[in-house]
């Protein structure tokens, strides 16, 4: 197995003649194989043909069914126009576990950066507290019980931590679903590529035939300061056409204020490499190279997503917000808005 060399010394993007480096590195040694934004403003789009077989399981009608609409890219992070043709009903639903562990890891991101997935935008709560932050009116709302742990604010700067724990999650499965989004938008020529990535995709475990060993599933998560930066979610695929000493694939998506990079394991190109230092560079996006756009700078770390058995995480989030409201018909309660 090759050996990962995370390229962000200080894990902060904050020049922009460092993010136009990383991408003049990305131009000369990748090929951008899909390229999309995926809200409703846009016409729908539907990958595959008719007669429909899965690309999953090589099954076609009457063996499996395709009576389920199958999003590309999951519902929950904004997906409203991306949907396939060559997903069969049974592979749909075994792949909703894995969009269900990577909904739970991006929970409060959802909620804060107003991502509307099926039933709008979620509403966070923290276990056993009555504080939350909601949509209301398209307009997003902390309500803040004064005492409970959910909160910390700065009033004189108009800003608040957010602090709350996950639902149970694995994040090998949140990574298996990033996979999977990767999988669904590769070319028909480039699947040949990737059959190790199919045949642990096939499997309902997420430890089951994966197929690199725990330590090599990194994800860069990057968050993005300011109201909603990427108020459409996108996401790109990029496969290597050079010998430099990177991962063949790369995958990104970005949504509300974060974006996710992973690298979806391909041993059939990565082979090469097995034993050498092996670079992982963020994928610059608009404000990594226009940082002046926003009002701070961009945080980003890298995840390791390895970890197979579920887990609840204690997380904080920092916001600023407009004003803030006190309700004396209920002493304890603050709201902030």
């Amino acid at each position: 197995m090759f050996a990962v060399k995370e390229n962000t010394p200080d894990m902060t993007r904050a020049m922009e003649s460092g993010a136009a480096r990383d991408l003049k590195v990305y131009s000369d040694n990748y090929d951008i194989k899909f390229f999309g934004k995926l809200s409703a403003a846009r016409p729908k789009e539907l990958l595959g043909s008719k007669p429909q077989t899965c690309r999953f399981c090589d099954k076609s009608e009457p063996i499996v069914t395709f009576k389920e609409k199958a999003h590309t890219i999951p519902r929950f992070l904004g997906n409203k126009r991306l949907l396939s043709l060559y997903e069969c009903d049974s592979c749909n639903e075994r792949f909703s576990a894995f969009d269900a562990d990577l909904a739970k890891m991006v929970m409060g991101e959802l909620s804060v950066g107003l991502v509307k997935g099926y039933n709008g935008v979620r509403t966070l709560t923290s276990k056993g507290q009555n504080s939350r932050i909601e949509s209301i009116g398209g307009q997003q709302t902390i309500k803040y019980f004064v005492g409970e742990p959910f909160m910390s604010q700065d009033a004189e700067n108009r800003s608040a931590t957010i602090r709350y724990q996950t639902e149970p999650y694995r994040l090998l499965g949140a990574y298996k679903c990033l996979a999977k989004i990767a999988f669904s938008l590769l070319p028909d020529d480039q699947l040949i590529n990737f059959s190790e990535l199919k045949q642990w995709l096939l499997e309902k475990d997420v430890d089951k035939n994966k197929v690199y060993q725990d330590g090599y599933h990194s994800c860069f998560h990057s968050s993005v300061p300011g109201f909603r930066p990427y108020q459409q979610p996108g996401v790109i695929l990029l496969t290597r056409k050079t010998d430099i000493p990177m991962p063949y694939c790369v995958l990104v998506i970005a949504f509300g204020n974060i974006s996710l990079q992973i690298f979806p394991p391909c041993p059939k190109k990565d082979h090469g490499f097995v034993g050498k230092s092996m670079a992982i560079t963020k994928f610059p996006l608009t404000y990594d190279l226009q940082p002046w756009l926003i009002n701070g700078t961009i945080e980003t770390t890298v995840i390791d997503l390895s970890a197979a058995d579920s887990v609840r995480q204690e997380r904080q989030i920092f916001i600023e917000y407009g004003e803030a409201e006190k309700h004396p018909s209920q002493p304890n309660k603050e709201a902030a808005a």
